[in-house]
This record gives structure tokens, C-alpha cells and sequence, in this order.
């Protein structure tokens, strides 16, 4: 789910943006398909965080199979996150243009 100030939410927002300037059925068509993936995207992720946030189930676990990951991979995921947010933020500017500029 694209969220103002990370760069997901920057991404997506270019795309339709462009594809909503021309008229031709090409464009037509990429301007439906990512209005389309958006929506995908904020219906699985908001029923992601229901299902582990908000969902009251009594699944019985073995906690002796559940494990953490590597440090490395911890490592990664917390760079990405952090570059996610700083870029998303810096560079803002950059990805809201004013559409008088093009």
C-alpha cells in the first residue's frame, strides 16, 4: 500500500499520472491496469493487517519450529526500510511535479 512520504506511494502515483496524459488506447489501457493493481494492492494489505492484528484465532504453534532470521537478512530489511523513507521523503520534490512543467 503506497503510503504519502515512502517510495511505493511515489511509484505508483508517477505511473498513473503519466499514462492519464495521452488518450490513445495504449495508455488507456496501462491507466486501468494500474488504477486496477493500486486497488489490488490496498485490498491484500489491509486484509493483511486484519488477519494479523485484528484476527482472534487459536491456532496452536510449536514455538521449538519457529525461528528468527539471519542477521544478515534483518540487516537488509531494515536498510530497505530506512531507504524507503529517507528517499521517499528527499526526493518528494522530484516525484511531485506540476503538470505545467511537462
Amino acid at each position: 500500500m503506497g503510503l504519502p512520504f515512502l517510495t511505493g506511494f511515489y511509484s505508483k502515483d508517477v505511473i498513473i499520472e503519466v499514462s492519464s496524459l495521452s488518450l490513445n488506447i495504449s495508455t488507456l489501457m496501462s491507466l486501468y491496469l494500474a488504477t486496477l493493481s493500486v486497488f489490488g494492492t490496498a485490498y491484500y494489505s489491509t486484509r493483511l493487517l486484519i488477519f494479523v492484528f485484528f484476527n482472534n484465532t487459536m491456532i496452536m504453534v510449536n514455538p521449538k519450529i519457529i525461528k528468527e532470521s539471519n542477521y544478515f537478512t534483518l540487516f537488509v530489511l531494515m536498510l530497505l526500510a530506512v531507504l524507503s523513507l529517507f528517499v521517499g521523503y528527499l526526493f518528494k520534490d522530484f516525484f511531485l511535479y506540476n503538470n505545467s512543467d511537462i
